[in-house]
């Protein structure tokens, strides 16, 4: 979770140390020559602004967390359901025999482990050897349909959120010329859908516009 820097924390602190030193003036003061009333007002709405721009910092933060976390909630039931479906089916994987080499394998799904990061693994046997397996894993299923409403369900998800970020500004990675990443941060302008039903959002940087994946978006910024 996002937190705020201990120095805007610490602003409402400030102000009423300054409330404090401000009485002690006034009630010293020499009444020949009094504290310039403009100064004081002024100071005072320095500490107003502060205190508005804290709050604003920390409501921003607890935004983008809100979002960021509902869509991970999102896609972690939407995998959990998915691997709960596939219990007593057969599926294709590959398994590694040898440093770099894969071979595909057939094995039975006899269960599911939910992992402390909360990634989600299938358990599967295959002549007489169980795999712990990530859904990525999977190369293909028997019943085809299965593999067709799953991609829907991520598919729809997908689009949701990133609907969502429409007129949010964002930063995200982009690749430049030479093959290397840089950041950009940008404003969302609309969401493009893939032929293979991929959302894409389509961000304005600068003058440019970029096309962004979901899986590329770094922080959301508003």
């Amino acid at each position: 979770m996002s937190t705020i820097p201990t120095a805007l924390q610490s602003s409402s602190q400030i102000q009423l140390d300054y409330m404090k030193l401000l009485v002690t003036q006034l009630q010293n003061q020499n009444p020949l020559d009094p504290m310039d009333n403009q100064d004081m007002a002024s100071q005072l709405a320095q500490f107003s602004s502060l205190s508005q721009l804290e709050s604003l910092n920390r409501n921003t933060a607890n935004v983008n967390d809100s979002v960021n976390s509902n869509f991970a909630n999102v896609l972690a039931t939407t995998n959990r359901t998915y691997a709960n479906s596939l219990i007593g089916k057969d599926i294709t994987f590959l398994t590694e025999v040898g440093e770099g080499n894969y071979k595909e394998t057939i094995g039975t799904v006899i269960g599911v482990q939910i992992d402390k990061n909360g990634e989600t693994f299938l358990t599967v046997e295959s002549e007489g050897t169980g795999y712990a397996l990530g859904l990525n894993g999977v190369v293909s299923i028997n019943n085809d349909s299965i593999n067709s409403n799953y991609a829907n369900v991520i598919s729809s998800s997908n689009r949701t959120y990133a609907n969502s970020l429409i007129g949010k500004d964002i930063t995200f990675n982009t690749e430049t010329e030479d093959g290397s990443t840089e950041e950009v941060s940008g404003t969302v302008k609309g969401v493009q859908i893939g032929r293979n039903g991929e959302s894409f959002l389509i961000v304005e940087s600068e003058g440019s516009e970029y096309t962004s994946g979901l899986n590329d978006v770094i922080s959301i910024n508003n």
